[in-house]
This record gives C-alpha cells, structure tokens and sequence, in this order.
C-alpha cells in the first residue's frame, strides 16, 4: 500500500493568510491584467506607498506575485497560473460561475439508478385543503 504524497499544510496557510486581506486581495485581482509597476498599483487602488510596500511584500513572501526591476521602477506581476486560479476561486465560490469558466459546457444530471430526484433537480408539491 501507498501513502499519498504530503501536503503542505503550512504552504496553504501562509498562501490564505496572504490573500486573506482586502488590500491585498485588490492587488492580487489588479494583477489578473497583466503586470503593473508600484506606480500603477499604487495610482489605480489609490494606496500610498508604504501601505503599498509592506502589502507587496507580503504577497513576494507568500510567494504569489514576483517582482523585477525595469530602469528606475519595479514591476510586479502573479507568480503564475496557480495564482490567477486562486484569485477566481476567492472571488467566483464554486456555486457561482467564474467568467473563465462560465461558458464551459456543465455535465447533464442523470437520473440516479434507484429511479430517485437527481440532486440537482427538484419535485413541485401540491397543497390539498378542504376547500379545494
């Protein structure tokens, strides 16, 4: 028998603390366009700057956003596709559709074998009165 591989738990929880907070959360979806130098983050979420550092940082640690430098200004961008996943999870729950996956084709419910409601569809029940 197999064991499965570990899971980083620590790894998760750091990750969910960092997005865990609305500024950086805004940052995070703000960088769903595409990169954006600290001038840019800072001049569209309306962030003064060490706000804006000390948020920035946080993300770099959490390992969610990378940094690089061009000329005099640093740009930042989502770490990578996992990133942009995470940030649709948060902001579109499972029970909503998120606009990336929104015109993806949903499975049919089926019938369950035992000729019962399939969960996703429902029975309409009449009242019957006296006066009916």
């Amino acid at each position: 028998m197999t064991t499965p591989d570990p899971i980083d738990i620590g790894g998760a929880v750091r990750i969910l603390r960092a997005a865990a907070n609305p500024v950086r959360l805004r940052i995070l979806l703000f960088l769903r366009a595409g990169e954006r130098s600290v001038r840019e983050i800072e001049t569209a979420l309306g962030l003064h700057q060490p706000l804006l550092s000390q948020q920035l940082a946080m993300l770099r640690g959490a390992a969610l956003i990378s940094a690089r430098r061009e000329a005099r200004s640093v740009v930042y961008r989502l770490m990578d596709g996992t990133t942009t996943h995470l940030v649709d999870a948060l902001l579109h729950p499972a029970h909503e559709p998120s606009p990336m996956t929104a015109a993806a084709p949903r499975p049919v419910p089926s019938a369950a074998p035992t000729g019962r409601v399939a969960p996703r569809q429902s029975a309409v029940f009449a009242t019957v009165g006296e006066n009916a």
